[in-house]
């Protein structure tokens, strides 16, 4: 149940899916973050450990930037891609310099 709102995201608000990622928080990449500018994306700010999220390997400081190979700029554009999952979730991150692809069923 990832926490979302308005620039802040939760699981719970985006679908049945998305219940997989329960236990993580998600920001926008904000002015003054360095990660700023240089990518776009949805922030994992927080996980919880033991959640759903943990388990399925999502960690803090991941940054989603795509969704089922739908591109994520944001919180919003993560929501919006979480509410029409209804199966499998292909999550792209980047965890530091390296891109990660989750799959979550």
């Amino acid at each position: 149940d990832a926490r979302v709102v308005a620039g802040t995201a939760s699981a719970a608000d985006s679908g049945v899916v998305a219940r997989s990622l329960g236990g993580a928080t998600f920001h926008d990449i904000d002015p003054g973050m360095p990660q700023y500018g240089k990518i776009e994306g949805a922030l994992v700010a927080d996980v919880d450990g033991g959640s759903p999220a943990w388990q399925h390997g999502l960690r803090k400081g991941d940054i989603v930037m795509g969704v089922n190979q739908q591109r994520v700029k944001n919180v919003e554009d993560l929501k919006q891609a979480l509410a029409t999952v209804d199966r499998a979730i292909s999550l792209e991150l980047l965890r530091g310099t390296a891109r990660l692809v989750l799959v979550i069923r």
